[in-house]
């Protein structure tokens, strides 16, 4: 099993995230509960220099991998992985308990993660816990600050010492140098370490075996503490701009963050007014910063739910180059209008914008720089785990709030400096991609195709019936009802969705409302000319030509309003998605050709039809064709009804 031993692990701090040895990709499961005490309280952020106990409890008995970020687990049972702590093989625990040694050089913040399993396959069960690494000021009687005071002592005996004869030092004994390695009982089952006198280390201290009584893991031996890599390991690229991370959500977009400290120095902050809110700790702070090519506004936000616009905590900046202003805020955002933009205050701090040259990019970029902390009654969301931290953006070509050229949002790690994407910044949901493809089908394939048909049907013409049967109308029904059906599909799912995101609409484009429009009356009409198309009055009826005018006329409406709509939606996405037009413009511009090309190729022989008298649209009459050189033959509708009818003789 992947979880005991770590054994497939790729790092000490690796965690599975896919399918991995019959297992399925792991998922959050709320039901498992972390706390960290220190002598038997809870706490909420981290001393340096002290040790605490943290407990993970299970709602049924499984096997667990536990990491710590930063600093080591004491009764660490994988080699050479001193944050890492494992169950034993093939033993399941209802709960893990164990130490943290939080060190002395450790900053921003932390997290425990926990994966877990109850069998040798199915889905894996994961947890986690961020907290933030307090300062040195806010701790008491914290033992880096004592350390650090007796530094100075130490040298001086350190100096001492080395005056003292050198025979001193000769006649102290060596001390016999040790590894501790982990063993495993089969008979208690239980994990026990040993010292190994191969290996030399530091001197092995008295261990104490870790055993499982009750199903609760309980350790208490230590071992040698391995160097570990410090906050922001996973970043995907450094920042330039003074942060511990940066990521491109965009192109073009980036995105920078820190965890703790000060806010980082740079262009943008040097314009802000920073201050730590409400008291928080300087580990508490979350600094962020965002870049980009567009000359717009910016804006970085704090959804209460990932990947959603509303309602969040946002930081929006403007900057007009031609009167020279900048303008930057917090908002509330309630609806994705502008009506729904309302200035809150009190959550974040440092505010700050600025547009320069940018000689990396080569371009002017606009920056928008802001910090808050961890826990702020201010906010929307007013504690926010810093391990899972879900962030939405936006950036665009216009300072007006009615347009986003590019959007996103992501979900960031400020502990480790990992991110994961909710959604993508340049893409269309599938809700807008089913409504777009749903409408594009029926005005641009299957309403052209059925008008196409019942202009030339007299490709199903029977000339020893000399009449079209009714094929060409079935087909020419079911072509015409699949669209509507395509349409009102389509129509629904802009109703149900597509509100529920954009709320009533308005502001939010200018190509809203007339798309909204034309949108309605192409349905209407569309349900109109199919209902209309099933009360045919008949070949010969005195309402026919009036019918025929109506039912034209509907259709040809009907499809006009449903193309132009077709390119209104492409224009619309584009600039509110960033979606890309080759994507839609092809398929409506090939599919409208071929219709127009195959229009024309039939054209030509349906008029030498009619020219010859054997084809008539207002009859649906088609007959055969008259051999060269026979004057007997009828040659057109009136000669024909003129002659006595003659019994047709079988070709050669």
């Amino acid at each position: 099993m992947y979880l005991h031993g770590h054994s497939k692990a790729s790092s000490c701090y690796d965690h599975p995230t896919k399918p991995i040895a019959g297992h399925l990709p792991p998922v959050n499961d709320p039901a498992i509960a972390i706390a960290v005490t220190l002598d038997g309280k809870p706490v909420t952020g981290l001393c340096p220099g002290e040790t605490y106990d943290f407990t993970v409890q299970f709602p049924a008995p499984r096997a667990a991998l536990v990491t710590v970020s930063q600093g080591t687990i004491p009764q660490s049972n994988v080699p050479r992985c001193a944050n890492v702590f494992t169950s034993p093989e093939k033993q399941l625990v209802k709960s893990v308990q164990a130490s943290w040694k939080v060190t002395c050089s450790m900053l921003g913040g932390v997290e425990i993660k926990v994966t877990s399993g109850m069998s040798s396959s199915g889905k894996l069960l994961k947890g986690q816990l961020g907290l933030p690494v307090l300062r040195l000021i806010q701790c008491p009687n914290n033992k880096c600050i004592a350390a650090s005071s007796s530094s100075s002592a130490a040298a001086a005996a350190a100096a001492a010492a080395a005056a003292e004869p050198a025979t001193a030092a000769a006649a102290a004994p060596e001390a016999e140098e040790k590894v501790l390695t982990p063993l495993m009982d089969s008979q208690q089952s239980s994990l026990v370490m040993i010292a190994d006198a191969s290996k030399p280390a530091a001197a092995a201290a008295p261990v104490a075996p870790l055993t499982a009584a009750g199903g609760v893991l309980r350790t208490s031996a230590p071992v040698v503490p391995a160097s570990l890599t410090q906050i922001g390991s996973g970043c995907s690229s450094e920042s330039k701009l003074g942060y511990q991370c940066s990521k491109e959500v965009g192109k073009g977009v980036v995105l920078h963050y820190s965890l703790g400290g000060e806010q980082p120095s740079n262009a943008c902050t040097q314009k802000s007014a920073y201050e730590r809110l409400g008291g928080a700790s300087k580990g508490s702070m979350m600094h962020f910063a965002l870049e980009s090519d567009l000359q717009g506004y910016l804006g970085l936000g704090f959804p209460t739910n990932p990947g959603s616009m509303v309602p969040a905590d946002a930081v929006i900046a403007t900057i007009d180059d031609k009167t020279a202003t900048t303008s930057v805020g917090s908002y509330r955002l309630t609806a994705p209008i502008t009506a729904g933009v309302k200035p809150s205050d009190g959550w974040a701090t440092g505010l700050g914008a600025v547009r320069q040259f940018n000689l990396t990019r080569n371009s002017q970029t606009t920056t928008l720089c802001f910090s808050r902390p961890v826990s702020s009654a201010a906010a929307l969301t007013s504690s926010i785990n810093p391990a899972v931290v879900p962030l939405i953006w936006s950036s665009s070509t216009s300072n007006a709030f009615t347009k986003h050229k590019m959007q996103g949002s992501l979900i960031v790690n400020l502990i480790s400096g990992k991110y994961s994407d909710v959604s993508s910044s340049s893409g269309n949901s599938a809700a807008q991609i089913a409504h777009g493809a749903l409408m594009l089908v029926a005005f641009c394939a299957l309403m052209p195709a059925g008008m196409l048909l019942a202009r030339h049907k007299w490709l199903f013409g029977d000339s020893e019936a000399g009449r079209l049967p009714n094929t060409w109308r079935h087909l020419h029904q079911l072509l015409q009802l699949l669209a509507v059906l395509c349409v009102i599909a389509s129509f629904g799912l802009a109703m149900v969705l597509f509100f529920s995101e954009n709320g009533t609409g308005a502001g939010i484009h200018k190509l809203y409302t007339p798309h909204f429009g034309l949108g309605v009356a192409a349905v209407a009409v569309s349900v109109l000319q199919l209902a209309g198309g099933f009360m045919n009055p008949g070949v010969g009826h005195s309402a026919l030509p009036m019918w025929r005018v109506g039912h034209y006329s509907l259709g040809w409406v009907a499809m006009i309003l449903g193309i132009v709509n077709c390119f209104l939606g492409v224009l619309l996405m584009h600039d509110l998605k960033n979606a890309a037009l080759v994507a839609w413009l092809t398929p409506i511009c090939v599919l409208l050709g071929l219709m127009a090309l195959a229009g024309l190729v039939l054209e030509v022989p349906k008029r030498t039809l009619e020219r010859k008298g054997r084809y008539d649209a207002r009859t649906l009459s088609y007959r055969p064709e008259v051999p060269q050189g026979d004057d007997k033959a009828p040659c057109s509708p009136t000669a024909l009804e003129a002659q006595p009818q003659q019994q047709q003789q079988p070709e050669a």
